[in-house]
């Protein structure tokens, strides 16, 4: 059947249904996938004609792509276990709680067990030369990671004169090329890090 004419069959029976049992709210399950009432054509639950089109034109690839939403970066509920770490780091560093969090969030999601392709580990994702040079032994240890990353971020933070973004950048590309491109690098990578950083941090007070 051509598809002009079974979006005539489809008015039609819709039309039929409606008269019979009018039409009925759309549920959240259906809201999720517009051709859900497809699936028993004699049940009008959630089911209206503009329903039906909207998903035979996406199916013909007429309709365009919803816009991308969600919700802001937010710091996970687990960061509250590693408190008394935290909190240790940000004493004898000087580097706000708050920041150190949401640089562990982007890292790892508060997962010590972390591994990266590149072997990156842990909690802030430590390189195992970078881990050795901080007096890491164990890059799954989280209070030793934590308190090697938290060194880390606060050499950066030292080098750069305090900018939180510059020392992020330097933290996900290196110093050299914060310095070579004089701030952030045009990495998409390192600058949605950065971006995804400060956002958490500034949701926490942070400034």
């Amino acid at each position: 059947m051509e598809f002009q004419s079974r979006i005539s069959a489809i008015k039609m029976r819709m039309q039929d249904i409606q008269s019979k049992f009018g039409t009925s709210p759309m549920g959240s399950a259906n809201a999720m996938n517009p051709t859900a009432g497809l699936q028993n054509p004699g049940s009008t639950a959630g089911v209206t004609f503009d329903k039906i089109l909207a998903s035979k034109m996406e199916g013909a690839g007429n309709m365009p792509a919803p816009a991308a939403s969600g919700p802001a970066p937010a710091v996970s509920t687990k960061a509250s276990d590693y408190d008394s770490i935290i909190n240790e780091a940000s004493t004898q560093y000087g580097v706000d709680a708050r920041f150190i969090k949401a640089i562990i969030q982007q890292e790892s999601g508060f997962n010590p067990n972390a591994t990266s392709g590149c072997g990156a580990m842990g909690m802030m994702q430590l390189m195992p030369e970078t881990a050795k040079s901080l007096g890491v032994n164990n890059g799954y240890d989280a209070r030793e990671n934590i308190m090697g990353g938290v060194k880390y971020i606060k050499q950066q933070l030292d080098a750069f004169g305090g900018d939180k973004e510059k020392a992020l950048a330097a933290y996900n590309a290196g110093p050299g090329n914060v310095q070579k491109y004089g701030g952030i690098p045009p990495f998409a990578e390192t600058q949605n890090y950065v971006k995804n950083i400060m956002s958490m941090y500034k949701g926490m007070g942070g400034n």
